[in-house]
């Protein structure tokens, strides 16, 4: 949870003040530092990608260990995967 927030807040920063000044990423006509906005997409990408991976993953050992019928637990596992879809 705290991986996800901390990351949150770098992304909302991180696309604010891509550039120096703010307004030269959208002009891009005038001297301006920018970070490398592709590096920038692909790190949120993998980390967004990570986390729902692990989000699909992390009930699945809680619910092998339900006290229930082995075809309920199929059932509740198959639901968890096709949400993962």
């Amino acid at each position: 949870m705290v991986s996800v927030i901390m990351f949150t807040i770098w992304a909302v920063f991180g696309s604010i003040f891509a550039c120096v000044p703010i307004r030269a990423f959208w002009t891009q006509n005038e001297p301006a530092k920018c970070i490398n906005q592709k590096a920038m997409w692909f790190t949120n990408a993998a980390f967004n990608i990570f986390t729902d991976l692990a989000m699909i993953l992390l009930p699945m050992p809680v619910i092998r260990s339900l006290q229930m019928g082995s075809r309920q637990k199929k059932v509740l596992l198959l639901i968890f995967g096709i949400g993962g879809l």
